[in-house]
């Protein structure tokens, strides 16, 4: 049983289906074994103070700003941000922000990275995927970018994103 209580038929016996970062918050999606309906919760998210990434050393001025089209987004740098969303990256269309987590490899924080500015793109275009669509465009992109050498994020971990 679950301490989650169905918006339908205030039953508790709900199960948890998935959840999502958007718009600023976190959303969690349930089911009710007694009436069926789908419903979610929201959980606003908060953002901390811009941190330095753990590996400061290699990236001692890290950037602030993403230029996406005509579009200045603040970057920050988050080292909760997977304690307290479950997801490493995150896109915030209304605020214009995108934020990283430092969780594991570099090359996984750029591929998130990769994966948030695709978001803002899609978004500015009016393109609406599936999110699992565009994990899978953002993976192969960076992939092919990457391991052909057309792609160094190290510029926009230490500012010199010019």
């Amino acid at each position: 049983m679950s301490a989650t209580k169905c918006t339908s038929c205030e039953s508790y016996d709900v199960k948890y289906l998935k959840e999502d970062a958007r718009a600023g918050a976190l959303y969690i999606e349930y089911i009710c074994n007694k009436c069926g309906d789908n419903f979610e919760e929201r959980e606003p998210i908060k953002f901390k103070p811009f941190n330095i990434m753990p590996h400061q050393e290699f990236y001692p001025k890290p950037i602030r700003k993403i230029k996406i089209f005509a579009h200045e987004y603040d970057f920050k740098i988050d080292t909760e941000l997977n304690d307290k969303a479950g997801t490493t990256g995150l896109f915030i269309s209304r605020l214009f922000k995108i934020a990283v987590d430092p969780i594991g490899p570099i090359t996984k924080q750029e591929e998130t990275l990769h994966h948030e500015i695709l978001e803002a793109v899609l978004y500015h275009l009016g393109l609406k995927l599936e999110h699992e669509k565009i994990i899978g465009i953002s993976e192969g992109m960076y992939t092919v970018l990457k391991e052909n050498g057309w792609l160094d994020f190290k510029g926009l971990f230490n500012g010199n994103n010019h």
